[in-house]
């Protein structure tokens, strides 16, 4: 796990350097744009995960991406984070709700930072697993100017007593 961390915390790290050397400064209202665009992000990553849509969940991954689940190993690619995922999507009700309370743009990249509450269950079933957590994620601006995720990383918070 440590080890995860030491790689997004120096992928963090460099996308900080790469924004040094971003020469203009963008407009207040491209910064708006760009903030908004992620905020509509998020909004599509529910969309997929509450209509079980592995489909529209993967549209919003950076070719490139790489996902940093607690206690699994990385994920590299978009391939790789579609096959981790795409055969649970069928077989789960999933209902989500991302929060995010920073979003910051870099010139190209931006982090995105927040919490989220995630319940699912199996299809037909009644019994529901309620988790909150949060998460820290680096965007990558597409050529088109889009946004997509290029790192993500997330966890789970204790369960409350």
């Amino acid at each position: 796990m440590r080890k995860h961390a030491v790689v997004f915390l120096a992928a963090l790290a460099g996308v900080f350097l790469l924004s040094a050397c971003v020469s203009q400064s963008p407009s207040l209202q491209q910064i708006d744009r760009d903030v908004e665009a992620i905020r509509q992000l998020w909004k599509t990553y529910e969309q997929g995960i509450n209509t079980s849509s592995a489909d529209v969940w993967i549209s919003i991954w950076d070719d490139n991406g790489i996902q940093f689940p607690a206690d699994e190993p990385m994920y590299v690619g978009k391939k790789a984070i579609y096959a981790s995922s795409v055969d649970i999507f069928p077989l789960l009700e999933m209902r989500m709700t991302i929060s995010p309370q920073e979003i910051t743009i870099l010139g190209d990249y931006a982090y995105s930072s927040g919490s989220y509450v995630f319940d699912l269950a199996e299809k037909g079933s009644d019994e529901w697993m309620h988790i909150d957590g949060k998460f820290l994620t680096i965007l990558r601006r597409q050529a088109d100017g889009s946004w997509k995720i290029w790192r993500d990383c997330y966890n789970a918070n204790p369960p409350a007593e």
